[in-house]
């Protein structure tokens, strides 16, 4: 068997194991998913009765779903049960080609229908016939840079996806030369990229779109091709280069891994994908660990494994804080949690909206957002019901939907207001601290992490009427019950795996209810049936007048409050004294903000 045959062989394999059955799962950020209607067969072609094919819809595009069963399909197929037959699936696929139907968004004509397409040509084999493979090709070939060459200035997950589209055109075409370019090609990509260039950074955050975090959107995906395309070529003469192989192995064990808790990742990292039910998995990164696991290539295999099986319901995490400077993103692990805090820069973009996505998304370009996972289901799927001008971590005045999406119009990848923000993480303890500026707003905030979890301080803190800092808003878990209440300083309330502590005298308020919501509040073309959840939020209510200082930690529930031996909360200095003679202490003055751990 030559190198192109066992590259074939392992493309059709990673097929078939990705379908898995396919129950709804993410296939380059669509969901397909579940049992589908029965094909109709009409003359010469077969159709699915429930798909509009006249949809335009730029995101959830409805005609992709049919390339996606027939896909789907026959990559799980069995022995014992082939489905659909050959002759159903070829008049589907000629129904496709003679109609040849395309979309507004250039993404699903250039990756997403040749991506499907390819794959079920694959699938397929010498199934499809000479002249029904050479129809195929002309609209997979608008996926490969053989015939779209553009697409060689594509970056980041997007460059990936027309990577592999064009390794699959030279599969279906037998070509050997295409195949060496396109291994050529992804090489180049696995790199560190500098400046604002998007793809791995120096930290191994994940930019796209621009200079902005996007390790658990794009380079979720990114990650997942990346492991399955080295897999694919693992073993021939089309396998990157060794030094390219390490770069990408130390993305997943010192990026990725600083992003995830169980099965969940960090929701600050998914960018507009936040929008979507399922976007807070990390069972695409899993699997591409899986993938790694399987391929000789990569050296640190122990790591692998730990973090493979880290990402399992319930169990232990690592221990790491670590500070990504390129992302203004500080990463707080133990065994038991998982916690994030992303700062606001004028240097950097801190979200997107577009393609309809993230319509109430604008609190997530305001910095200081936070993410406190014990168990990852604190978050998951909670964007319907979420009161978007309480994210957690941020201060803001109290938006309704309709101001947060007059605010998201359109396609923006906005950036903080000033460059006053910065962290610093020595794999134990960490801080991020940042000056609160747009809408009115003032003030100082830091987010100190320390062994028990996480101390939240804010100072001199002004805003419009109706401003609030929240300290969290996730799902309500245990015993706790719906209403209100307040707690003063030295109250705590436990919710799922965390106990909240208010060390201020201002009160920490608590509002448990039951929220409701649906997809379509933050994407336009998402689902417009209603999801009920019990929710939780914290905040503190923050005087127009007055400037108000906080201070609370959120604490592991085994964490004793007495770490926290002392706090420091002015504009010139906030930060922590801990019981066992540590400190880290964030400083102001006319050279910007320094922070000392000692």
């Amino acid at each position: 068997m030559n190198d192109l045959d066992t590259v074939a062989l392992r493309a059709v394999k990673i097929l078939r194991e990705d379908a898995g059955g396919r129950k709804p799962s993410y296939v380059d950020g669509v969901t397909l998913g579940g049992k589908s209607p029965a094909l109709i067969k009409e003359g010469a072609h077969a159709y699915y009765p429930d798909i509009d094919y006249n949809d335009k819809t730029v995101s959830l595009w409805q005609c992709r779903s049919h390339l996606g069963r027939l896909r789907s399909e026959l990559a799980s197929r069995t022995e014992e049960d082939n489905g659909l037959s050959d002759d159903d699936i070829l008049a589907a696929v000629d129904f496709w080609l003679d109609n040849d139907f395309t979309n507004p968004n250039w993404w699903h004509n250039q990756i997403g229908t040749p991506t499907d397409l390819a794959a079920v040509c694959l699938l397929m084999g010498d199934k499809i016939d000479g002249q029904r493979l050479e129809r195929c090709l002309k609209v997979i070939s608008r996926g490969s840079f053989s015939h779209n060459p553009p697409i060689l200035k594509w970056t980041g997950a997007n460059l990936l996806w027309g990577v592999r589209n064009t390794i699959y055109y030279a599969l279906l075409t037998r070509d050997d030369g295409l195949l060496r370019a396109a291994s050529e090609r992804f090489a180049a990509e696995v790199t560190i990229a500098p400046g604002a260039a998007e793809g791995i950074k120096p930290d191994f955050s994940f930019y796209q779109h621009g200079p902005q975090l996007y390790s658990c959107g794009y380079g979720r995906a990114f990650t997942a091709d990346t492991a399955k395309l080295i897999y694919m070529l693992s073993g021939t003469a089309y396998l990157l280069p060794d030094d390219k192989i390490r770069i990408f192995e130390s993305f997943v064990l010192d990026g990725q891994r600083y992003f995830m808790r169980c099965h969940a990742v960090d929701y600050i990292a998914t960018g507009r994908e936040i929008a979507r039910p399922g976007a807070l998995s990390s069972e695409a990164i899993k699997s591409a660990i899986g993938y790694m696991l399987r391929t000789a290539e990569y050296e640190h295999r122990d790591a692998l494994n730990m973090l493979y099986n880290s990402l399992d319901e319930g169990a232990e995490g690592f221990t790491g804080t670590k500070y990504f400077d390129h992302t203004y993103f500080l990463s707080h692990n133990r065994p038991g949690f998982h916690m994030g805090v992303r700062g606001a820069h004028a240097d950097l973009a801190a979200t997107e909206w577009g393609n309809g996505e993230n319509r109430l998304g604008y609190n997530l370009a305001r910095g200081g957002n936070a993410c406190f996972m014990a168990d990852g289901h604190e978050y998951y799927n909670l964007a319907p019901v979420w009161d978007w001008s309480l994210l957690p971590g941020t201060t803001s005045p109290a938006y309704s939907d309709d101001e947060l999406r007059s605010f998201t119009g359109g396609w923006a990848g906005p950036r903080g207001k000033n460059r006053d923000c910065a962290g610093c993480a020595d794999g134990r303890l960490g801080a991020l601290a940042l000056r609160l500026e747009g809408d009115r707003l003032n003030g100082y905030m830091a987010y100190i992490a320390f062994d028990g979890g996480m101390v939240i301080l804010g100072c001199g803190i002004t805003g419009p009427d109706g401003t609030r800092t929240a300290v969290d808003q996730c799902l309500a878990r245990g015993d706790i019950r719906e209403g209100h209440s307040s707690l003063e300083r030295g109250g705590m309330v436990a919710n799922g795996g965390f106990n909240y502590v208010n060390l201020c005298s201002r009160s920490l308020h608590c509002d448990v209810r039951t929220a409701s919501g649906s997809w379509k509040r933050v994407a336009d073309a998402a689902s417009a049936a209603s999801v009920t959840r019990p929710v939780m939020t914290l905040y503190y209510e923050i005087s127009p007048d007055t400037p108000s200082d906080i201070a609370c930690a959120v604490l592991s529930a085994d964490a004793d409050p007495c770490e926290i031996a002392e706090i420091i909360n002015t504009p010139e200095r906030q930060g922590a004294v801990f019981a066992d003679g540590r400190s880290v202490m964030v400083t102001r003055g006319a050279d910007g903000i320094n922070i000392l751990i000692s």
